[in-house]
């Protein structure tokens, strides 16, 4: 046989095999194969023939999304920046000189530096605002944009160009990129009560050992509680979860299990020999921001009993998510399996669970006398399913007034405590709090910036002007409801005033982190001020109340 003829023969058995595999894999699932087949043919009917060049990579993810949308909110397609962003943000770590920035008044600011960073070392400070990025200018740029410029491989360089209060020459930079490493634990302090504090704000690999390190600093002193504020924490890694609760249950303890779309268990978690916090008086603090991982601890802990869980009900994200990556450029973030708390509870909220079946909870403790529906803990206290976790002790959070979001969109705060702390550096001491001073200081900046808002009910008034002429309102009577203009104006900045210690809470907070850093956000604002953290301070100030709160939840 001629090699020639020999070669396409081959060629050809390996064709006619995987015709084969491929006719024996379709023929299984014929509807999938002709759905697949149009929407392949759609894609280039629309390429060919759309009344504009369409391109054929963007309608092509255009098509994953919209695949994605349909399951449930947290599947999605990556392109590799969205990927990169993403691991940085669940492994605690960046490459790039450690700064966070945001658009305020219209430039591109640094809100904070990271301490032993390039930008830290080179003395970049909040409150900077940078004009140019390796030569281009930041006012071309979405924040996206800039944030993405800035990093880079370490090694790199990257040069700055940056505007700063009180000095008229424009400050130019050198800095060389470096592998940065952010904290899941930004404080931990013991409060003055002999109670440990821990701001947890996310899982990644370091977690457990950044706990480990807080609370053998905590036993050391014999601290009589523990908080830990898992508030607005979205999750992260799920083994640092399990390994985290295991610092307050008993080895061997189940923590969390995973069950896939049949309903079978797939994986199951529990809690690893580590050090030892069994017997220290414990209060987890959540809100709707404790999301996935973040609900896992407080499910766990709360099912075994082993702390009390205060604020406000949690999000509700228990799907569990696979990373599965499609080529060097793209990746898939797939919805796998439902998280289960010991309880037997699902946290996932069904409103956000597309077609999954989240309300048929699994067998939980053994308690006698079951009602229907509902879980119990590991001592027989009732606790509530149908999605997030309920907290034994409800305690609202601060929320914000509409001037006080006004001020904050508008980046008010930030600005006024930038020049105060300017002015009157040597005058703001640790013990510092904003006071009636402050306040009208505040005011004065507000009205020589020409600050101003919708408040609701002047848009509610101004639909009403509009329309008067329409529906044929004498013009007499118009001029009445024109001439409450001015006093509505005035009315909505009397809001000042009605919610002047919420004011002064949050110039104190920003005011506070420009002079000091970020941790005097806690150690001075949150600890004093946090409605959920003085009633955790309250109930592990003495054993009685820490019990009392315990048979109170149960009842």
């Amino acid at each position: 046989m001629p090699e020639k003829f020999a070669y396409w023969v081959r060629g050809g058995i390996y064709v006619l095999v995987i015709v084969a595999i491929f006719g024996f894999v379709y023929a299984d699932n014929d509807d999938a194969y002709t759905n697949v087949k149009k929407l392949d043919r759609i894609a280039v009917i629309i390429k060919e023939r759309y009344a504009e060049h369409v391109d054929f990579r963007d309608l092509i993810e255009s098509g994953i999304s919209g695949m994605l949308l349909s399951l449930d909110p947290y599947c999605r397609y990556f392109t590799d920046d969205d990927f990169r962003d993403f691991i940085d943000n669940t492994y605690g770590q960046f490459e790039g000189i450690g700064i966070e920035v945001d658009i305020r008044h219209r430039n591109l600011t640094v809100i904070s530096v990271l301490e032993g960073t390039p930008a830290y070392r080179s003395g970049i400070a909040p409150g900077d605002k940078i004009i140019a990025v390796n030569g281009r200018l930041t006012s071309e740029m979405t924040r996206e944009e800039a944030a993405r410029s800035m990093r880079g491989a370490a090694g790199t360089p990257l040069e700055l160009t940056i505007r700063r209060y009180g000095i008229n020459e424009l400050m130019n930079y050198s800095l060389i990129r470096e592998t940065v490493e952010t904290k899941s634990i930004p404080y931990s302090s013991v409060l003055e009560e002999g109670i440990g504090y821990i701001r947890l704000t996310r899982f990644t690999e370091t977690t457990y050992y950044e706990m480990v390190e807080a609370l053998a600093t905590f036993k050391a002193q014999n601290v009589r509680g523990i908080i830990l504020d898992l508030r607005s924490n979205p999750g992260g890694l799920l083994l640092e979860a399990v390994k985290v609760v295991g610092l307050f249950i008993e080895p061997n303890k189940l923590v969390v299990e995973t069950r896939n779309r049949e309903d079978n268990f797939t994986r199951h978690f529990s809690s690893n020999d580590g050090l030892s916090c069994y017997d220290i008086p414990l209060a987890v603090l959540v809100d709707e921001g404790t999301a996935s991982a973040a609900e896992i601890v407080a499910g766990a802990i709360q099912d075994w009993d082993r702390g009390l869980i205060i604020g406000s009900r949690t999000y509700g994200k228990g799907l569990v998510q696979r990373i599965i990556r499609l080529d060097d450029v793209s990746a898939l973030k797939l919805t796998t399996a439902k998280y289960y708390v010991p309880s037997g509870r699902c946290i996932q909220k069904p409103e956000d669970a597309g077609g999954l079946n989240v309300t048929t909870g699994l067998e939980s403790f053994p308690v006698k006398n079951k009602k229907p529906g509902v879980y119990y803990t590991a001592s027989g206290r009732e606790v509530a399913g149908g999605g997030g976790i309920t907290p034994d002790v409800v305690v609202e959070s601060i929320k914000d007034t509409e001037i006080i979001k006004a001020l904050k969109q508008q980046s008010e705060f930030f600005h006024f405590a930038f020049r105060y702390v300017n002015d009157f550096r040597e005058q703001i001491g640790l013990g510092f709090v904003a006071d009636g001073h402050t306040l009208r200081e505040f005011k004065k900046y507000l009205y020589e910036n020409d600050f101003d808002y919708d408040a609701q009910f002047e848009m509610k008034y101004d639909s009403l002007v509009a329309a008067l002429p329409a529906y044929g309102v004498p013009g007499n009577l118009r001029d009445v409801i024109k001439r409450l203009d001015k006093q509505l104006h005035d009315l909505k900045f009397q809001r000042l005033e009605a919610d002047a210690e919420l004011v002064k809470w949050n110039l104190t907070e920003e005011i506070m982190v420009l002079r000091f850093d970020q941790q005097t956000r806690y150690g001075v604002v949150w600890v004093n001020h946090h409605p959920e953290i003085l009633k955790a301070r309250e109930i592990l100030s003495t054993d009685r109340e820490y019990r009392e709160a315990f048979v109170a939840s149960s009842e």
